[in-house]
């Protein structure tokens, strides 16, 4: 690797120092993570508006052998924010590239960049009037869209990468590959092209999911028919979780009911509004949703009922006009809005008030403010069972007592055969011992999981070099040379979900 002071003279010279983030600004800037994670050192930061300028980076990278980490509004909470995997980065930051390119209200589609918040791109779809809604995550307004969807991010409605049906990249070589008609032939246009998004041939999009073979510089994602909707609430005592599960495991099979079914334990922070929230975990809380004309909604609440009743529980349905009502425990009147399409940053500043900040501001950074509860948290895919969900449930309190520490936990349907679990502690980030053993927990509980054949779907920057170091079978070395012919300087976020050493 060339000296750290030629690679910042020549972004310098290319970007500007209006443009260029030092290395003392850069670690305070991308290194606060809620986490708490250790800091990484980092070259600088680069600011990138085009991506003419992400392939400038990218020749500079390849010439100096330094290796570049993406970043798009760096909210990847609990997951290490805007930390790289590993050290000696340049930080892309592609907040600058914030453009709805287009939206097709024909097509039902957006071609988005990475710096577009979830906020931006409802408030634009919103303001057509044209029956559509974006899929939103509950993790707040300012996040990514494109990031979370190439994550793999669990939205309202379904997961992120459902959505995804194109991409335009930066490559390791410094060439932009685009996918599906719209890399395939000239004349198409990336919105409307993308009503068959695997195109003509092989299809490279899926590569570019939890990858480091390059650096996305737009998307093109679903928009949502706005059906109308009724959202489904229901309290679980513990000892039934498992045969509710099971309950909707077959209303799923049966498609009465759509991915983006949601429990949550009642220690939640986003419950703490609920009757009885106390912050321990004494039942558990189902959150899903029946949509369509009004005679399949009609026959949907007939059969949720039915479901959900033959086990002792009682759902209730909530309407769309109900979101502001007042008369309704925040959590409910969230959930509403999010089913609408509309990103609330509820979630986020209920984990606020729980670590005591009253009132947090609009702009309000979790990452910067060690008030803020810390989080450490496992990303799992589960089977959609009732009796693997509860065999999850016991490790992980095992794992828990082992600590002594408290977790909540979120089951979000996936798919008709896979849940996510969404397993977290939340601690103070003032206290060393208290981030030393969620630290531990962390690691202990994905370690113990996997030997136990349940797998993680998401990782921390952390356990990404824990978790792939040293593996080897056909799958990996497969990827190893598809990295080296698209990155064959090695150069796009080294560590990142992948074997192997950076340049």
């Amino acid at each position: 690797m060339a000296s750290r002071e030629n690679v910042i003279e020549a972004l310098g010279a290319t970007f500007g120092d209006a443009r260029l983030i030092g290395q003392d600004q850069a670690g305070q800037r991308y290194n606060q993570n809620l986490t708490e994670f250790p800091a990484r050192e980092i070259v600088c930061g680069v600011q990138c508006r085009t991506p003419a300028e992400v392939q400038m980076l990218v020749g500079i990278a390849r010439q100096f052998k330094t290796p570049l980490y993406p970043i798009s509004t760096g909210c990847n909470w609990g997951l290490g924010s805007r930390l790289p995997v590993a050290d000696g980065c340049i930080l892309v930051d592609l907040s600058p590239m914030d453009r709805i390119r287009e939206i097709d209200v024909a097509g039902r589609c957006a071609v988005i960049e990475p710096g577009v918040t979830q906020h931006q791109l409802a408030k634009a779809v919103s303001a057509l009037d044209a029956g559509l809604k974006i899929n939103p995550t509950g993790s707040g307004k300012r996040t990514s869209v494109l990031a979370n969807t190439l994550e793999r991010g669990m939205g309202k409605l379904r997961q992120r990468s459902d959505d995804l049906r194109g991409l335009e990249a930066v490559l390791g070589t410094g060439e932009i590959l685009r996918t599906g008609y719209w890399g395939r032939f000239e004349n198409a246009a990336p919105g409307a092209a993308s009503h068959y998004p695997p195109g003509l041939g092989p299809d490279p999009t899926g590569l570019f999911l939890q990858s480091s073979f390059g650096i996305v510089t737009a998307v093109v994602i679903d928009l949502l028919d706005d059906f109308e909707f009724d959202v489904v609430h229901c309290r679980c005592p513990e000892q039934k979780l498992g045969d509710m599960v099971s309950a909707l495991s077959s209303l799923r099979r049966y498609r009465v009911l759509a991915d983006g079914i949601q429990i949550d334990s009642s220690n939640d922070p986003r419950n703490l509004s609920l009757p009885g929230g106390d912050g321990t975990r004494r039942d558990w809380v189902l959150w899903t949703r029946i949509e369509g004309l009004s005679s399949m909604r009609d026959a949907a609440r007939e059969e949720v009922n039915l479901a959900l009743s033959h086990i002792g529980l009682k759902p209730t349905f909530y309407r769309r006009s109900e979101m502001d009502n007042p008369d309704l425990p925040e959590v409910i009147r969230a959930d509403i809005k999010r089913t609408a399409g509309r990103p609330v940053d509820f979630s986020i500043r209920a984990m606020a008030r729980a670590g005591g900040v009253t009132d947090p501001a609009a702009s309000f950074d979790p990452d910067a403010d060690a008030a803020f509860p810390g989080m450490a948290c496992a990303l799992i895919a589960v089977p959609f069972d009732g009796a693997r969900v509860l065999d999850l449930l016991a490790r992980v309190d095992a794992s828990a007592s082992e600590f002594a520490i408290d977790v909540a936990c979120t089951f979000s349907a996936i798919s008709a055969t896979a849940f996510e679990g969404f397993i977290r502690t939340y601690f103070d980030r003032r206290e060393p011992s208290a981030i030393n053993t969620a630290h531990q927990w962390n690691h202990h509980l994905h370690h113990r999981l996997i030997e136990a054949g349940i797998y993680p779907y998401r990782l921390n920057v952390e356990e990404m070099a824990q978790i792939f170091d040293g593996t080897t079978s056909t799958l990996s070395a497969t990827l190893e040379e598809i990295k080296n012919t698209l990155d064959p300087d090695r150069i796009i976020a080294p560590g990142r979900y992948s074997v192997g050493a950076g340049p």
